[in-house]
């Protein structure tokens, strides 16, 4: 979603949850990495995906 933007962004520690998937989020989990200059556009877009696929109060 964040590319579709044009937002350039990657994720880390991507590989090492496949080869340790129990307990991976304890140790750190997957980051998303984006430019700094992107960052405040997509936390808005990334809060707004998570209040659409929430479930209605």
């Amino acid at each position: 979603m964040l590319s579709n933007e044009g937002i350039p962004c990657t994720l880390t520690n991507e590989t090492f949850s496949s080869i340790y998937p129990i307990g991976f989020n304890s140790i750190g989990g997957i980051n998303l990495v984006v430019p700094a200059e992107y960052a405040d556009t997509a936390r808005r877009l990334l809060d707004l995906t998570a209040q659409e696929d929430s479930p209605e109060s």
